[in-house]
């Protein structure tokens, strides 16, 4: 099963919408749930970041990590304090009076605003998240710049390759990353590669490097989930050939950076 951005949804993942799921049912069953209609909107709350938003989904691979330990506070203020309001509504308990009901209704608003801006932060901001763009075409980040540029240690980069196709198999990196260590390797054992992520600039236009079957590289691309060999040249252009950054290297060439 995959959701919007094409990201698999995680066993775990399902056995968690299942459960509040249920909580919504068990909420709207209770006898006060009537009284306060709003307090379900916790519960939505909390399928929504489930459903829409991956890097808030649990991370079942590691329990008590904190993305975890936040997620699970939240549930219980908005999924399980729900489903018990719905049962016994709100007790005055040690308080000097009950608050109202606009009060209850606006704390509840407060609470889910809260949970919902922490989700969409971290799903902006969280590392996993910085992966999944650089699958997209962003830049990598220093560890695989190192492996890309390894280029005279070939058996190095052949380790590192053989990762990555696992990696890719399971959505764990991203189509271009596996696209980009490929034809380096590629390049250096048969002097052509195969996906088009290489080349050079010169005078503002990229030149590719040589590509075996160049009638099928776009077919190869698009199985990698990778952009046609015509945008992916403008979008190079665009970047790294302007006349600014050619005038860095006014000798040579300028390689692509990946």
């Amino acid at each position: 099963m995959t959701i919007g951005s094409g990201n698999p949804m995680p066993r775990g993942t399902l056995w968690v919408l299942a459960i509040n799921v249920a909580a919504l049912i068990a909420f709207a069953s209770g006898p006060a749930a009537v009284e306060y209609p709003l307090a379900a909107a916790g519960i939505l709350a909390v399928l929504f970041a489930q459903l829409g938003l991956p890097a808030c989904r649990i991370q079942t691979a590691a329990p008590l990590c904190p993305a975890n330990i936040a997620q699970g506070y939240y549930w219980i203020q908005l999924v399980l304090v729900t489903v018990l309001v719905g049962h016994f509504g709100f007790s005055q308990g040690v308080l000097p009076y009950l608050p109202s009901k606009d009060s209850l209704n606006l704390a509840i608003a407060v609470q889910v605003v809260g949970y919902l801006s922490f989700c969409v932060a971290y799903q902006c901001f969280s590392p996993g998240t910085a992966r999944r763009d650089q699958s997209r075409g962003s830049m990598p980040g220093t560890a695989f710049l190192i492996v890309q540029h390894a280029t005279n240690d070939l058996s190095f980069q052949r380790d590192i390759l053989a990762k990555l196709k696992k990696l890719l198999a399971t959505k764990e990196t991203g189509g271009e990353n596996y696209a980009l260590l490929f034809d380096r390797v590629r390049e250096d054992e048969h002097g052509r590669q195969r996906f088009g992520s290489q080349g050079q600039c010169h005078n503002g236009t990229w030149i590719f490097d040589p590509i075996e079957d160049p009638a099928g590289v776009d077919k190869r691309r698009a199985a990698l989930g990778m952009p046609p060999l015509a945008r992916y040249k403008v979008i190079v252009e665009k970047t790294y050939c302007t006349k600014s950054t050619s005038e860095d290297s006014p000798s040579h060439p300028l390689r692509m950076i990946h």
